[in-house]
């Protein structure tokens, strides 16, 4: 249902359900903001938001009751026939807020005017109007509205009078038919039946053909309506970029509908695993001998969009349909895609073992001429509009040269769409006995023109030469690689052309009324906007130059790739990410977007080759690491921290003693952090933690960089204290009879180099009596020669120097370090 047909199940006025529809307001989005957004970002009127406020309280009245109700009044006031305008309200005529009575009996169609001659200021009826009266009226319009009717279904089913003329458009330019324009759909009876034998025949069909050959318009128009009347339950969704989370929805939503499944529908909710749910929907379908279709429509975004995990599980499902005999209850699946993604449904369904996706295909093709000029005059026709034989002929004609033989779709509803507006144009400007002919356009107009003109300039008619600008840029974003649609949303596109949101809606709304852009509707909300077809996508793609084309290929890889870590958290392969950077300056990043970026890049680059970091600024990027702080990922984590303290920033030492001291952390991360003290950062602060590391972390690594961090800090700060060595020695002279070699070693090391003590002098020379590790004792004798270098207790040191060189069972590394002394 669309977003104008919900409002007018609340009561609201048809003419601002269409206004609000344009503008893209749900009628969930209407409740859900406050009244002050909606009047200065949609610019609605005070009184206006408190109206439409009043009216989504209500109950929503019952569609099938709504469409009754305005056939049969024809979608006119039933008080002034359609004399005082052309919109309508449903009105209650016993007012809703005392009997909240939304059947049909309580409801009547009136125009704007007449409904506030019903109602006084305010919400209540006045007797201006009687109930009594406005029953009258409306049982006395429907039916004259049915004898009418009953008379025009002898010669044509509509009938074009100036009151309904402005509603009606049989041409689609490049919009795709729907369910509601089947009267209007011709040309493709043949097609239908051949596809519908098919798929009474097997389980799941391939419908391919070029883009603009109308695979979209065939399932909806065609195909649903014929299948629906024979009793199909239909599931139809777009691909995008997670089918089975679509089909989900638009399976339950269906199915609640459908009195034999309501005690049933809760089964399937719960079933979290898809082809589980299509086992026992399977069986469902079985019991009641339901036949159920799922069309997948634009499928080759599967191979474009979706992961490589929601392929496998749509596959999976696929195979358990096909699994079942049954022949009556059946699920069935209806797959349409560009011919040109063949390739990609081979790859898959072989991959899958789904051949049958493969085998069992129709392909659509563009249209012969005989079927063009039915698809031109049976519309016409259907609508009492008389039409010139030889100037349909001519279309066509001209239409097939362009398309070498054949006649292009998208070409053919671009031409008579623009005829039919000078058709209602030239009607609605009191000319009689207008004719669809010739006399509507200039003798020297062609075919080629009209579609050029569409294509040109004219798209921006109204707007000023900024707009136009502006215009032009959104047009250029949601043109895709490869001649493909791109997705954007509203707060991308004000981004990308750094302009505000309601500027950028102002040019959207512009753009979906000249039917070139339209906005995506997931579960009943807009959340984003794309090219009406691929066949614009293409045509724009095609004026690029080449190096506009690479761009355009960087920025769609960029975005999927944004997109599957958004639904997915896949990050950005180094392969991507090298691609990326050579093209940064092109992708106008956002702060979520950098997040991904660098959280991607540190988890695949080492820290010194992470070229990421150096193009954005410092303070951006340290929030970025805060936040990557916190990731389950321990080398995210790592490279964060080392990021945070690239600029030797104290002030991160309150977060690093956090990390070191906490639980959730792992000993790799704690490592990371102790080592910041040990290379770029020197904090008095941080020598408790490090004390307590030293002698309490059961990991020895943890000891280990504890111990360097600890003297080179202690040594650093030696400037501020010059006791502070002796103050704080003693833990690293403790470290000395640690169990682990790598420790002791470590520790002698930095009382070689940071900590030169005369304290350390008697528990080096005891640990030296007593240390087996050839390591560790040629650390300590290190120590020991740079002590006696500096004057301290050089006859014991000289003296236990001298006996290693003697002893015939030392080693030689420890022999070589301890001659240093002697030959000085």
């Amino acid at each position: 249902m669309s977003f104008k047909d919900t409002y007018i199940q609340y009561g609201v006025p048809s003419e601002m359900a269409e206004y609000y529809s344009e503008l893209g307001i749900s009628v969930s989005t209407f409740k859900s903001t406050s009244n002050k957004h909606l009047i200065e970002k949609y610019k609605i009127s005070k009184e206006n938001v408190v109206f439409i406020k009043e009216c989504l309280k209500r109950e929503a009245i019952d569609e099938s009751i709504i469409q009754s109700l305005l056939e049969n009044n024809r979608y006119t006031c039933c008080l002034c026939k359609g004399e005082k305008g052309d919109g309508f309200i449903i009105h209650h005529i016993v007012e809703y807020s005392i009997t909240q009575d939304n059947s049909y009996s309580n409801l009547a169609v009136l125009c704007p005017n007449d409904h506030d001659i019903c109602h006084r200021k305010g919400f209540s009826l006045t007797n201006s109007i009687t109930e009594k009266q406005l029953r009258a009226a409306k049982r006395s319009w429907e039916k004259q509205v049915k004898y009418e009717d009953s008379k025009l279904a002898k010669k044509a089913p509509f009938r074009i009078k100036k009151s309904n003329l402005k509603d009606i458009q049989p041409f689609k330019e490049l919009k795709s038919y729907s369910e509601s324009d089947e009267d209007f759909y011709f040309g493709r009876t043949s097609e239908i039946e051949k596809i519908e034998f098919s798929l009474s025949k097997y389980k799941i069909l391939g419908l391919f053909g070029e883009s603009g050959t109308g695979k979209t318009s065939i399932i909806n128009a065609g195909i649903i309506p014929l299948l629906k009347r024979k009793g199909f339950i239909i599931v139809s969704i777009r691909c995008l970029d997670e089918p089975i989370s679509r089909i989900r929805y638009e399976l339950f939503k269906v199915l609640k509908e459908i009195k034999e499944f309501n005690s049933l529908i809760d089964e399937l909710i719960i079933e979290d695993s898809f082809h589980r749910l299509l086992i026992k929907l399977n069986s469902f379908l079985q019991q009641f001998k339901f036949n159920l279709l799922i069309c997948i429509d634009q499928f080759e975004e599967l191979f474009t969009r979706a992961r490589v995990e929601e392929r496998e599980k749509l596959a999976k499902g696929i195979i358990e349909c096909i699994a079942s005999t049954s022949i009556i209850g059946k699920l069935s699946f209806l797959l349409s895609l560009r011919e040109d993604y063949i390739g990609e449904l081979w790859d898959w369904s072989h991959k899958y073992n789904l051949e049958d996706a493969w085998i069992h295909q129709y392909r659509l093709k563009r249209l012969e001429k005989d079927v063009a000029i039915e698809v031109v005059t049976r519309p016409l026709s259907l609508l009492g509009i008389s039409f010139d034989k030889g100037f349909v002929d001519k279309i066509i004609e001209e239409l097939m040269i362009i398309g070498d033989g054949q006649i292009y779709p998208p070409y053919l509803q671009i031409v008579c769409s623009e005829l039919f507006e000078q058709f209602r144009s030239q009607k609605l400007s009191d000319k009689q006995d207008v004719v669809f002919d010739s006399k509507l356009v200039n003798d020297s107009l062609s075919v080629e023109a009209i579609i050029g003109d569409y294509l040109s300039e004219s798209m921006l008619i109204n707007l000023t030469q900024e707009e136009k600008i502006l215009a032009h840029g959104i047009l250029d974003l949601l043109t895709g690689s490869e001649g493909l649609r791109a997705f954007l949303r509203i707060e991308d596109i004000s981004r990308y052309l750094s302009i505000s949101e309601e500027s950028a809606l102002h040019i959207i709304g512009h753009l979906v009324q000249k039917k070139i852009v339209h906005p995506v509707v997931e579960n009943d909300t807009i959340t984003g906007y794309e090219l009406v077809h691929d066949f614009l996508s293409k045509r724009f793609f095609e004026k690029l130059g080449d190096e506009s084309k690479k761009t355009k290929t960087v920025l769609d890889i960029f975005r999927k790739a944004f997109r599957e870590w958004k639904q997915h958290l896949v990050l950005a392969s180094k392969d991507r990410l090298d691609i990326f950077y050579h093209n940064y300056n092109q992708l106008s990043l956002n702060h979520e977007e950098w997040e991904f970026i660098i959280k991607s890049s540190f988890s695949v680059y080492w820290y010194f080759e992470n070229k990421w970091i150096n193009k954005l600024q410092f303070s951006i990027l340290r929030d970025i690491c805060l936040e990557l702080i916190k990731d389950s990922d321990d080398r995210i984590v790592e490279n964060a921290i080392r990021t945070l303290c690239k600029n030797n920033d104290i002030t991160n030492t309150p977060l690093l003693i956090g990390i070191i001291e906490s639980t959730e952390y792992s000993d790799v991360v704690k490592e990371v952090a102790i080592n910041q003290f040990a290379f770029y950062l020197v904090d008095i602060r941080i020598l408790e933690t490090l004390k307590k590391v030293i002698k309490t972390a059961k990991n020895y690594k943890l000891r280990k960089s504890a111990i360097y961090a600890f003297g080179k800090n202690v040594k650093e700060l030696q400037s501020l204290d010059d006791k502070i060595i002796d103050t704080e020695i003693k833990v690293v002279l403790e470290a000395l009879n640690d169990s682990i070699t790598n420790v002791r070693k470590e520790a002698a090391t930095v009382l070689s180099v940071f900590l030169v003590s005369k304290l350390s002098l008697m528990p080096l020379l005891d640990r030296l009596k007593i240390e087996t590790s050839v390591n560790s004792r040629k650390a300590i004798v290190t120590a020991l020669v740079n002590m006696y270098r500096k004057n301290i207790g050089k006859k014991p040191i000289f003296d236990t120097l001298m006996k290693i060189i003697n002893d015939k069972s030392e080693d030689y590394r420890v022999v070589q370090e301890a001659k240093s002394i002697a030959s000085e």
